[in-house]
């Protein structure tokens, strides 16, 4: 006896999904939101494809929560930003990256 194939795909996920590509027409840059106490498994599994070559930065988020040690290494392993959204810091972490990355496409437009 054969089981019937469950197919189970939330529709928030799937609206979100389409929008999210609606969105990346228009965007150059993504700041991509993980937690750091479960910096893998907290990502959405489709990004990467969804965002293709765009340039992107990994926000570790709730590191206060998070085994510093353990952050420490994720953000090495990732080349992620760590980021206490309660605080602020980590913040202007960001930002440096943002302006960087920005500084990087502009030249590679121009030449």
């Amino acid at each position: 006896m054969d089981l019937p194939v469950i197919q189970w795909y939330p529709g928030h996920i799937a609206k979100s999904r389409r929008l999210l590509k609606e969105y990346l027409k228009v965007i150059d840059l993504v700041v991509e939101v993980a937690d750091a106490r479960i910096p893998v498994s907290s990502r959405f599994v489709g990004a990467k494809n969804l965002i293709g070559n765009k340039a992107a930065i990994l926000a570790l988020t709730k590191t206060d929560l998070a085994d510093s040690k353990l952050t420490a290494t994720w953000v090495k392993i990732l080349g992620a930003v760590p980021v206490n959204a309660c605080t602020g810091k980590g913040i202007a972490a960001v930002k440096h990256r943002m302006l960087e990355l920005k500084r990087l496409l502009d030249e590679k437009l121009r030449s």
